[in-house]
């Protein structure tokens, strides 16, 4: 998520002291909060906002900063990060506003009077903003925003991800004699396309795939369907995984599948290009943008049918090597020294 990308943008401020950058880090989790609630309307949420705003305010009046790099996301939690920002300071800040989601809707709300909102405070609280897409950029410009204070950033993988090469790919689809394992890395829930999944694949045979399910349930929908499957052998449940186990769980995977309702672009598929995985998963967000054919399949939100055939295609080990050697190829578009350079760009435009 966005304190993923935050954390290793400090991890290596170094990448940008050539270019006279430094990031300092400023924490707008002030208050103790339950994982999933930021955005939503409570009283913890009310009395965070109001903390963050004030120790904002003096942590700029004691240093001599020249931007404000605010990372956020859609809809609520946009509004509130808006607000934390004031319409005027005494110095003439470079602001910039880097909207970690995609599509206009999803993000201003389908809500006229919320969306105008949000925009009136965009254009008079911030100076430029960063999209994760193209085609989010056109839709801002059709919407009245400057075009020139526009661009587009795609994100990148974590730099300390193992490096993989094409004989990796290779010898991995030598005299393959286990199921293909298809790997599903997200939250539990309808927006990540977690129930489609599980209705594809409950009734597929497991001797010849299954899939490997990654995250943590964060309702009791999640929870029931959990259990429900814990006796099916086609499912394999590792509950939420980082570092050396993630890594692991990457290497022994063959697909990556991610069949979102809505998204931003998504660090997971990314990764998963690193590995040399293939992808599935849906025309949403920025997705399109960085998956072409070469080295994954887009399908629609919910289309089940489509889903079933795409596992069955890359059910065939010959693809699979193909394609994941793109993979390999296509990933150094997303490391984080490109990613850097992009970044240093913008800042410094």
């Amino acid at each position: 998520g966005i304190s993923q990308y935050a954390s290793t943008i400090l991890s290596n401020n170094s990448n940008f002291w050539n270019s006279e950058i430094e990031f300092f880090p400023f924490n707008n989790c002030i208050v103790n909060r339950k994982p999933g609630t930021n955005g939503k309307l409570s009283f913890r949420n009310i009395l965070n906002f109001f903390k963050t705003r004030k120790l904002l305010s003096r942590e700029l009046k004691k240093n001599n900063y020249d931007a404000i790099y605010l990372n956020t996301s859609y809809g609520a939690a946009l509004l509130k990060d808006l607000f934390t920002l004031k319409k005027k300071y005494k110095k003439k800040y470079k602001i910039f506003l880097h909207i970690h989601f995609a599509g206009f809707n999803n993000i201003f709300t389908k809500n006229i009077v919320i969306s105008k909102i949000i925009k009136k405070n965009i254009l008079s609280r911030t100076t430029n903003i960063i999209s994760l897409s193209s085609q989010f950029k056109k839709e801002l410009v059709l919407k009245g925003f400057d075009e020139n204070k526009i661009s587009v950033l795609y994100n990148y993988f974590d730099p300390m991800l193992p490096s993989i090469n094409e004989d990796f790919i290779i010898n991995k689809y030598k005299n393959i004699n286990k199921p293909i394992t298809f790997l599903f890395v997200g939250s539990l829930d309808q927006r990540k396309g977690f129930y489609d999944l599980i209705e594809t694949f409950k009734n597929l045979n497991p001797d010849k795939i299954n899939l490997a399910i990654c995250g943590k349930p964060n309702d009791y929908k999640s929870e029931y369907t959990l259990n429900e499957i814990k006796n099916n052998k086609i499912f394999n449940y590792y509950g939420y995984v980082s570092g050396n186990e993630k890594n692991n769980v990457f290497l022994k995977s063959n697909v990556l599948v991610l069949p979102s309702y809505a998204e931003g672009l998504p660090i997971t598929i990314l990764e998963a290009l690193n590995f040399g995985l293939p992808i599935i998963s849906t025309n949403v967000g920025a997705i399109p943008e960085i998956i072409d054919e070469s080295i994954g399949i887009l399908i629609k939100p919910g289309d089940l049918d489509g889903l079933r055939n795409t596992i069955a295609m890359f059910s065939n080990c010959n693809i699979l090597k193909n394609t994941g050697i793109n993979c390999l190829k296509q990933s150094k578009k997303y490391t984080f020294d490109e990613f850097s350079k992009n970044l240093i760009n913008i800042l410094k435009g």
